[in-house]
């Protein structure tokens, strides 16, 4: 009887630990893959912006290098990374570097990316279709609803396929007079790899509008990982 007593107590403890360790291990490990941060990781990109006035529509073509610089902590003890952004126009060789840094933090909870100081909530985990939360929750800007649309779906960008992607929409709102969307696609072990935005006034009269359209497509990255 004493015997069984001590494997019952062990089993129940071994079951309490699996919880507790279950409950104790970051969610962060279950799809962090789409935002990989590392120092010297980069990544280059194809942006086509097209400015809209009237009937008319004017395009330009650039390309923009982001890099990882450094990293430190931040006052919440979650990793700070630094990155380094170039920008040049199509064609050109030397790459004009950007006066400022920005930052990235991931934390079990979240992702968020910090430009003039405004910080934006790109992603929360776990990441999975359905999921929704206010991208403006760490910046005075009005709440805006981001949501994950698709999570591990494969995509194809420009000469590229990746396996698994997911797709996060950031706005979209029509009016009579206006538009505006926003979307972002992430790969898994690649990071941001799609963006288009699209801002538009005064679509009641076609002679009268103005705006623009963005498209950002990824054409080269490293990372530890390939």
């Amino acid at each position: 009887m004493k015997y069984r007593s001590i494997l019952g107590f062990l089993a129940a403890t071994l079951l309490l630990f699996s919880c507790l360790k279950e409950k104790e291990d970051p969610v962060l490990e279950m799809n962090d893959c789409y935002f990989p941060l590392e120092t010297g990781q980069w990544w280059q990109y194809t942006v086509d912006s097209i400015i809209v006035a009237g009937f008319f529509e004017d395009s330009v073509r650039w390309e923009i290098r982001e890099q990882v610089d450094s990293v430190s902590v931040d006052s919440e003890n979650n990793r700070l990374y630094w990155l380094r952004q170039y920008k040049r126009k199509a064609g050109q060789q030397a790459w004009d570097p950007v006066p400022f840094l920005f930052t990235v933090t991931r934390s079990p909870q979240q992702a968020v990316r910090t430009e003039n100081n405004l910080s934006v909530v790109k992603m929360v985990f776990p990441l999975f279709k359905g999921v929704r939360w206010d991208g403006n929750a760490l910046n005075t800007m009005a709440a805006q609803e981001f949501s994950c649309q698709a999570e591990g779906e494969p995509l194809g960008v420009g000469d590229f396929l990746f396996v698994e992607t997911a797709h996060i929409l950031q706005q979209d709102l029509s009016t009579l007079i206006s538009r505006d969307f926003a979307e972002e696609v992430f790969a898994d072990g690649t990071g941001l790899v799609y963006a288009y935005r699209v801002h538009l006034e005064n679509l009641h009269t076609m002679q009268f509008r103005i705006g623009s359209k963005v498209r950002t497509m990824i054409s080269g990255w490293w990372n530890m990982n390939g």
